[in-house]
């Protein structure tokens, strides 16, 4: 899959959220972590039980970067990319993309570029 310059890649799971921007080229990704002091605060919230609340609070952190029309590719388990659809604003939908239904939080920005990368279009 290409991943666009400048694209944003959100990828969660039921414990860890990280948000990257590609800074290399569409075909050879360098994903890099975008700070987020508000987007950190959803990745070690206690109460993990509510996985609706977090994706709704991600969600709510990271609308304010897809303002601007970016690109955004999720990723996440099937059941967690659900809610995420579910919960993205109709504008920021529009960016969407590419969808990735598999754990993948536990990759290094790196190991991500690389899986996209070779994951079909």
């Amino acid at each position: 899959m290409l991943i666009p310059h400048g694209a944003l890649v959100l990828v969660l799971d039921g414990a860890h959220v990280q948000l990257l921007r590609n800074r290399g080229r569409d075909t050879g990704p360098d994903l890099e972590p975008v700070p987020s002091d508000r987007l950190r605060r959803c990745g070690t919230r206690a109460d993990r039980h509510d996985d609706r609340a977090r994706v709704r609070d991600v969600i709510e952190a990271v609308d304010p970067l897809l303002a601007a029309g970016t690109p955004l590719i999720l990723v996440a388990p099937p059941d967690l990319l659900g809610a995420m659809r579910s919960e993205l604003p109709p504008q920021a939908r529009r960016h969407v993309i590419a969808e990735i239904g598999r754990d993948l939080a536990g990759c290094a920005p790196h190991e991500l570029a690389e899986r996209l990368h070779r994951a079909p279009a």
